[in-house]
């Protein structure tokens, strides 16, 4: 499996309630941009993916695991397989956004008033206690670890 890169700059899956694009990120690789102000409490898009159990995301060695988000206790989607776009989000300490879980699926939100032209974050942890990857996100309460991965 090649490492996923974006395919275009524009965001135009079904799921994207606003216009968002793909670019380069100072904060990790690539990120999802906001091209309209985004008022807060709406909802900005939906993270699609394979959907794996524990068992099946275990299996899958890095970089291959990177676009793993928790449904639920069981469940994980991978956003390398299907995903919206939504998987080029990178975590910040002080996100812009937060996720609601409905129905088996899962929702990106805006906790605040997102401007155009603003990178999109989410605060992302997992509880494996493995090696810890340093976070670069540049907030002012920044946490210092962006996650825990496998080794």
């Amino acid at each position: 499996m090649k490492r996923l890169r974006p395919s275009s700059l524009r965001i135009r899956h079904k799921s994207a309630r606003f216009s968002l694009k793909i670019a380069r990120s100072r904060t990790h690789g690539f990120g999802v941009f906001t091209l309209q102000d985004i008022p807060a409490g709406r909802e900005v898009i939906e993270y699609t993916g394979r959907k794996l159990s524990l068992d099946q995301a275990t299996l899958l060695k890095p970089p291959h695991d990177d676009y793993l988000v928790g449904l639920n206790r069981n469940t994980l989607i991978n956003g390398s397989v299907g995903g919206s776009g939504a998987q080029f989000i990178n975590h910040g300490c002080n996100p812009n956004l937060t996720w609601v879980r409905r129905k088996g699926r899962l929702f990106f939100h805006s906790r605040k008033p997102i401007r155009a032209g603003e990178e999109l974050t989410m605060y992302f942890s997992y509880p494996i206690k493995a090696r810890r990857v340093p976070c670069v996100c540049g907030a002012r309460n920044c946490q210092k670890t962006l996650r825990y991965i496998f080794e």
